[in-house]
């Protein structure tokens, strides 16, 4: 009897402790559902840049909620609710993501569309760090997420590193601006540093760029920061950001190498100090290009080596040497 009874204490515990969602709050698959539709007119409107009355935001998103037989104060509310509940905002988002992707894939449409999705952490081009969607909320202590990588013997100079996200706002005042830093902290307390600033659902890519310092300094860690402004005059509204699917990359880029110690350095395939290797003419006897295709005795064949070429993403698409 008394085993009994503790059980039943522990079963009275444990729902004591899970957070059930209230009456007044849209039920949490439903929301998820709404938040679907919502974002997908938000791209629409986005799409048409308000040229069309027919697709203003505003018309859009109230078909949405028409469609779910909600009211604008329900939605609001409601998101209210689940700013203060951040986990199950996470989750839904994961869902509404996978959602995408799958009916995305039905139409032939990758809808990842990243070249780096696919990466392992090995190779010159390698996945170093991710993370699920980072929720940051208009709270003084949840509008700011940092994430600290350790360096270790795979961490080489030269390497570069880039930090790629997807961003998702939703606010009640319409307002959409965050923050994202990529720091580089190297050997003798050196600093490489990147921050960029977030205004709207976009794709976005920041890079620690190669520079004396990468190339010769040994990293020691790496930081990521996802800021969002905490607005104090604001707190009664609903106002988050989603940084979906951060994930930071290295590029490894190569350089020429060096004879061992000992050995002499190839000569050049062209000339060197002995003389011109086309001609067999001391360097400072240049032939005409009459007479040498006079001298010419047969076919002869000069091997080039081609340097690889390692190119980084950048944020506007374009691409640097």
């Amino acid at each position: 009897m008394r085993r009994v009874f503790c059980l039943s204490l522990i079963v009275l515990l444990a729902a004591a402790c899970t957070v059930g969602v209230p009456r007044r709050v849209i039920p949490q698959g439903k929301m998820e559902r709404i938040l679907y539709d919502y974002h997908l007119a938000q791209g629409m409107a986005e799409a048409t840049g308000g040229n069309d009355p027919s697709t203003d935001r505003s018309v859009l998103v109230s078909q949405v909620f028409a469609k779910h037989g909600i009211t604008e104060a329900d939605f609001d509310s409601s998101m209210v609710w689940y700013s203060a509940h951040s986990e199950r905002l996470v989750v839904m988002y994961q869902h509404i993501d996978d959602r995408i992707q799958r009916e995305a894939a039905t139409l032939g449409v990758d809808a990842a569309d990243d070249v780096y999705a696919h990466l392992t952490s090995y190779g010159d081009t390698a996945l170093i760090w991710t993370t699920a969607n980072v929720c940051l909320r208009n709270t003084a202590i949840g509008n700011i997420e940092t994430y600290t990588i350790h360096a270790d013997s795979t961490f080489l100079p030269g390497d570069t590193y880039a930090l790629r996200f997807k961003s998702r706002f939703v606010t009640e005042d319409g307002r959409a601006e965050g923050y994202a830093l990529l720091v580089a902290r190297y050997e003798g307390d050196t600093l490489a540093s990147v921050t960029t600033r977030v205004g709207g659902d976009f794709d976005t890519n920041i890079e620690i760029a190669r520079s004396e310092l990468t190339d010769t300094a040994r990293l020691a860690l790496l930081q990521v920061v996802f800021y969002f402004p905490y607005d104090e005059t604001n707190r009664a509204q609903y106002r988050l950001w989603m940084a979906r699917q951060p994930m930071l990359i290295r590029f490894r880029h190569t350089t020429e190498e060096l004879a061992p110690e000992g050995e002499e350095e190839p000569a050049d395939t062209i000339s060197d100090a002995r003389g011109d290797t086309l001609t067999g003419e001391p360097v400072g006897e240049r032939l005409t290009p009459r007479q040498m295709r006079e001298s010419h005795e047969g076919e002869r064949t000069i091997n080039v080596t081609k340097q690889r070429r390692v190119v980084l993403p950048s944020q506007h698409g374009q691409r640097r040497r």
